[in-house]
């Protein structure tokens, strides 16, 4: 675990690991299960060792078989992770051997040095510091993660270039300040008195692709954009409700106000109310509208249809039917990027490449179809695009070459 700011950040990676480790002490783990194990071991060398010394002990691997089935107050003296009430399969016969506790204890000891190990090293993967230095990688050439950088469109049309822009007061409208306290934020600040009875004007705010931007709406309200997304806004809130449009993908921390529902107009006539919560919203040109809620409740509309929901839920449209459906979702997999990682759980490559193409600004290329799907845990978002391509081709599944600012996907 790391903090990020004073939230702290799990490694689901790590988890993950040593959950397949445990079905491998199990026996049960599945022919796609052991390529991602071998995968992680290519990419973690303390793990492989590990592996490597219980398979030339069997009698560790019977220790600790039966220390996996264990009841859960025990186990988690260990720090493991549960396992399923499934059977095991041992490949080898319990009764030829005596369970050894002792023994168990101290390869599990070594279980969890190595694991820390493989902590550091994702830790050092995700934080070796990139900008500025040559890049070792085993393609032709590289491309720098995306940035703070996004404009600001006033409503008497003047742009403000937000990444170039000096911190402090950038400009007034309508009684109402804006300020850039420090990069990668913007905050309004609005008026009170007499000018409240002025018209209510809009500013956008527009991410480019390889851009992020974190906005404070008039009401308190925070919004963080992702590449290629935008968000028009008034600049106060007078009226018995605060509505703001969305392209692109947003995450909303809305600030409570029961008098003043929040309400994000998407495309395609989707509108999303809220009183006080975080949501995300992803409403990409071509891709599938979907809403996605952390925390509280919220009310999804599209073409006369409502559903409401819980966290942990999406709201998913279907444009062809017009159909609003609810599914339970990881969440991780929708908010990740807003804490500045990937996440993606079996996930076709072709999702994958799709936010690599926004976050990155680059172009991809299919040289072959490739209809596998892959695991990214955790990866910071602020590495170098080879790093993310390097561990899906530990996979085996496909190869990448990068030309200038494109990437050629092949098997």
């Amino acid at each position: 675990m790391v903090l990020i700011g004073n939230e702290p950040i799990m490694y689901p990676e790590l988890e993950r690991i040593e959950a397949l480790f445990i079905k491998y002490l199990r026996g049960d783990l599945e022919e796609a299960e052991q390529s991602e194990l071998d995968g992680y071991m290519e990419q973690y060398p303390a793990l492989k060792k590990l592996f490597e010394q219980i398979q030339e002990d069997p009698f560790l691997q019977t220790d600790l078989r039966i220390f996996s089935k264990m009841p859960a107050r025990f186990r988690e003296a260990a720090d493991l992770p549960p396992v399923s009430a499934a059977p095991a399969k041992p490949k080898i016969t319990f009764k030829r051997m005596r369970f050894n506790p002792s023994r168990a204890a101290a390869v599990l000891i070594v279980l969890m040095v190595s694991l820390a190990a493989a902590t550091y090293l994702i830790r050092s993967w995700n934080e070796q510091p990139v900008s500025g230095e040559a890049i070792n990688s085993d393609y032709d050439n590289d491309v720098p993660s995306g940035s703070n950088k996004a404009v600001l469109t006033l409503a008497d049309g003047r742009d403000i270039l937000l990444d170039d822009s000096t911190t402090g007061l950038l400009a007034s409208q309508s009684s109402s300040k804006i300020i850039k306290p420090d990069n990668g934020l913007l905050v309004y600040k609005p008026g009170s008195g007499e000018e409240l009875r002025e018209e209510t004007v809009y500013n956008t705010i527009r991410t480019p692709r390889g851009g992020k931007y974190t906005i404070t709406l008039p009401d308190g309200s925070k919004a963080w954009l992702n590449s290629s997304s935008s968000l028009r806004f008034p600049v106060r809130f007078d009226s018995n409700e605060r509505v703001v449009e969305a392209e692109g993908e947003v995450y909303f921390d809305v600030a409570e106000n029961r008098e003043k529902p929040f309400r994000v107009k998407l495309r395609e006539e989707v509108m999303v109310e809220v009183l006080g919560t975080e949501f995300n919203v992803s409403a990409y040109e071509g891709e599938q509208i979907k809403a996605t809620l952390a925390v509280g409740k919220v009310q999804v509309s599209a073409y006369g249809k409502h559903v409401s929901l819980l966290p942990g839920q999406q709201a998913r449209l279907a444009q062809a039917e017009g159909d609003l459906s609810v599914l339970n979702v990881n969440l991780l997999t929708e908010i990740a990027w807003k804490k500045g990682f990937f996440y993606f759980e079996e996930a076709p490559l072709e999702t994958i490449m799709k936010s690599v193409a926004r976050w990155y600004d680059v172009e991809v290329e299919y040289r072959q179809p490739i209809e596998r799907t892959f695991n990214i845990l955790m990866l910071s978002r602020d590495l170098p695009v080879s790093r993310l391509l390097k561990m899906m081709e530990l996979t085996g599944h496909v190869k990448f070459n990068i030309e200038g600012r494109r990437i050629i996907v092949m098997k």
